[in-house]
């Protein structure tokens, strides 16, 4: 099984995927204080909880706007899962072009977002997720990766609002 993780300024998105199906997915709060050795515990517990176990997970991977964090999910791969962890970053073939004045600038996030929208309901699409900032990723009928807009999030304007 393929575990993926999307780590967020705020929160952190865990998906378990078998036989190109989700079977398991699990939100957690992003502490960059946290080693590779909680990190692993967690997810541990975690696949516990759905029934499955480490032993279970074949491949990770990691799309981080959290530099501190990356690293310990990478480490903590190795060391408790034997496996080496897939970075989505610059230099990772999704597929998906990116026509932007300087794709190395646009966030693992927001590429895996756009390669999901696309690959489930095809182009022209415009993927949209509502994290600590709320984005918009617009990928054209081809397929390539056009562009993005960022607004604060929900609860940024929410608390703006009432203040």
């Amino acid at each position: 099984m393929l575990l993926v993780v999307d780590v967020g300024n705020t929160q952190t998105a865990a998906g378990l995927f078998s036989g190109g199906g989700l079977v398991a997915h699990w939100r957690y709060a992003t502490d960059v204080r946290k080693t590779g050795d909680e990190i692993a515990v967690l997810l541990d517990a975690l696949l516990r909880l759905e029934g499955h176990n480490r032993k279970d997970v074949s491949g990770l991977a990691v799309a981080s706007v959290v530099p501190r964090l990356t690293g310990e999910y990478v480490n903590m791969a190795s060391t408790k899962f034997g496996l080496e962890a897939l970075v989505v970053g610059p230099g990772v073939k999704t597929g998906m072009p990116v026509l932007t004045a300087d794709p190395r600038q646009v966030g693992p996030d927001l590429i895996v977002d756009a390669v999901a929208a696309y690959e489930t309901y095809g182009g022209p699409c415009i993927a949209v997720d509502f994290g600590t900032a709320t984005t918009f990723s617009a990928v054209s009928r081809a397929g390539e990766y056009l562009g993005h807009a960022i607004a604060p999030g929900i609860e940024i304007s929410l608390d703006a609002l009432a203040n």
